[in-house]
């Protein structure tokens, strides 16, 4: 992944766990209320963990072997799932 395309994911990932506090802290207080929305965004968390993690693969043993490669086309969506499934979890768990 190009330097440029991780820091513009990173900076979309942070501006939505600004913005989906809100969601998180309507959702709580007019429908779900706190215990359920904290569940949920546990449960949120432990699946976004366990996305992120599972695409990883060991690194190169020497740095000379060449430069890191990104996730391909296949790992990208599973990337993405996570860092959503982590958004609702800070987020549901900031709402309280």
């Amino acid at each position: 992944m190009r330097r440029i395309s991780a820091t513009t994911l990173l900076n979309v990932f942070n501006g939505t766990t600004n913005l989906a506090t809100l969601v998180g802290a309507y959702l709580s207080d007019t429908h779900f209320g706190c215990y359920k929305t904290l569940g949920f965004a546990s449960v949120a968390s432990f699946f976004g963990l366990l996305s992120d993690s599972s695409i990883q693969e060991p690194a190169p043993a020497h740095p000379s072997e060449g430069r890191c490669e990104g996730p391909d086309a296949g790992q990208m969506p599973f990337l993405l799932f996570g860092f959503a499934l982590m958004i609702v979890w800070d987020r549901g768990h900031q709402a309280m």
